[in-house]
């Protein structure tokens, strides 16, 4: 039995905090599962480990505290026997308690308490019936630790919720696994010499995984449908892949270069590629199939275009780029259609001819006509025309606004064309088999220096450097006309006067 002790007023203050619920339950816990318990939830429970504890024990204890209430109190500076101590009861200021909780400050004058609801409800919280009902059950939590030689086993379960977690310490691993039997989740955490995993699953086949080593680190994600993505890092490499049985796709990125494997990839928006190794982009594969190609540069040997059913409408076959090895860029077609509707088709050659060859003909729908007035021939010295066939003949410009130093006396090339030797030939390497009649180049070069006309007042007359030192000459034909019309005047007048003097 404890103390009786009595205070009075002998205090500086004290507080009536009220009674408790009435005492309605007693439970001893004899190990970390089994307990033996009596009375009902209907108000406060005590609780209390008791390995040797009985029933008997149980219904003889609740026999005795059923219906007590505990007041609660609290009192300041005391002026308690020193022989008080924890558990005596106490009557201060006329309120009837026990000693709960004792402050001894060292001046001789303690607080003393029984703790009030809210300090109760803290450190020894009770609920309703409904409450501790269910507070018991989960109170059939066990824990047991597990030693042998070869590991230490912590684990802590609850049957009734299907709830456990374990932790197992091995020489070289240690492993944390918490488990929802009821719900179907798990997850399982391992430390070991070779490397860090962990593991997290649920009912719906759902699996997340991780493995990292001290070389690599995967992680892998699967469900119950097959489909798989899974994540590779190296030092060197970084893979990342995602299947679902019957396909897959992969993405592998090195230091050097990335590989894309899929059955279709899809690019949505701008795709750009910049700061190439050689300023080039190569993509090997038999087909690439798109609506709208845009390529600064294109490569290949052979190039094909299809028609709108699919067919092979024309080739391109790059077999070199010189003209003199006979080898070009051939484009092979049955018809070759290059049109504009509102802008212009530029063919350029820089260094070279832009040749337009046809084994029979080629045919022209629209006006012919040079980039600049004045400036470009058709044909040159050593390709010239054979023929030029036109229904109106040639016409030259003539305009008066295009010409200067206009001069009517053309007495200065009468003895030129007294000089000249009109002949008849026959052609070398084209038309032999008939004549022809005309001038030869190089006598007219000898009456124009006969004549002492520098080449500049002769237009006529044309020459040009050959290969290998030689040259060649020709003549404008048109030239000579107005000659020809001056002497047949002159002539004409002569006639005339002749003609007068006669008379």
């Amino acid at each position: 039995m404890f103390d009786k002790f009595f205070v009075g007023l002998d205090l500086t203050s004290v507080e009536d905090n009220g009674l408790q619920r009435p005492i309605s339950r007693v439970t001893f816990l004899l190990d970390d599962e089994n307990s033996v318990t009596a009375g009902d939830d209907t108000g406060l429970e005590l609780l209390a480990d008791c390995p040797h504890a009985t029933q008997e024990m149980a219904n003889t204890i609740l026999a005795q505290v059923k219906g007590y209430k505990y007041q609660m109190f609290s009192a300041d500076d005391a002026a308690l026997d020193p022989a008080a101590e924890l558990g005596d009861g106490v009557t201060a200021g006329g309120i009837y308690s026990v000693i709960s909780r004792m402050n001894e400050d060292g001046s001789g004058f303690p607080s003393i308490t029984a703790p009030g609801e809210a300090e109760l409800e803290d450190e020894y919280p009770a609920g309703g019936p409904m409450t501790q009902t269910f507070d018991r059950k989960i109170a059939e939590t066990r824990s047991r630790i597990a030693k042998t030689a070869e590991e230490i086993r912590l684990e802590v379960a609850n049957d009734l919720r299907g709830l456990s977690s374990s932790i197992t310490v091995k020489l070289e691993s240690i492993t944390q696994l918490v488990e929802d039997t009821e719900n179907g989740l798990r997850s399982e955490f391992t430390v070991a010499l070779s490397g860090i995993s962990s593991r997290v699953s649920d009912a719906e086949g759902n699996i997340s995984s991780l493995e990292q080593t001290a070389r690599s680190l995967t992680t892998r994600i699967s469900n119950a449908e097959g489909d798989v993505s899974s994540l590779e890092q190296f030092a060197d490499s970084l893979s990342l892949s995602v299947s679902n049985g019957s396909t897959s796709s992969t993405i592998r990125l090195m230091a050097g270069s990335t590989q894309i494997s899929s059955r279709e990839i899809e690019f949505t928006g701008v795709v750009s590629f910049s700061d190439l190794w050689g300023n080039e982009t190569i993509i090997n594969g038999s087909t690439i199939d798109t609506s709208t190609l845009f390529l600064d540069s294109l490569y290949g040997d052979e190039i094909y275009i299809r028609d709108n059913a699919g067919q092979i409408a024309a080739s391109f076959e790059a077999t070199g780029a010189s003209s003199t090895a006979k080898s070009a860029l051939a484009i092979w077609s049955g018809a070759i259609r290059m049109q504009t509707y509102t802008g212009d088709i530029y063919l350029r050659a820089v260094d070279g001819n832009i040749q337009l060859d046809g084994d029979y003909e080629v045919t022209v729908g629209a006006d012919l006509f040079p980039k600049a007035a004045n400036r470009y021939s058709c044909g040159t010295y050593n390709f010239p025309w054979s023929d030029v066939y036109s229904t109106d003949g040639t016409i030259s410009s003539s305009d008066k606004a295009g010409k200067f130093d206009i001069d009517y006396d053309m007495s200065r090339y009468s003895p030129l064309f007294d000089a000249l030797r009109p002949c008849s030939f026959r052609r070398t390497g084209g038309d032999s088999f008939r004549a022809h009649t005309g001038l030869i180049a190089q006598d007219v070069a000898e009456a124009r220096n006969a004549a002492g006309l520098p080449g500049t007042e002769f237009a006529a007359f044309c020459s040009w450097d050959m290969e290998g030192g030689a040259w060649g000459c020709g003549l404008r034909y048109e030239e000579f006309i107005a000659l020809l019309i001056y002497e047949v005047q002159a002539l004409k007048k002569q006639v005339k006067e002749l003609k007068g003097e006669t008379a």
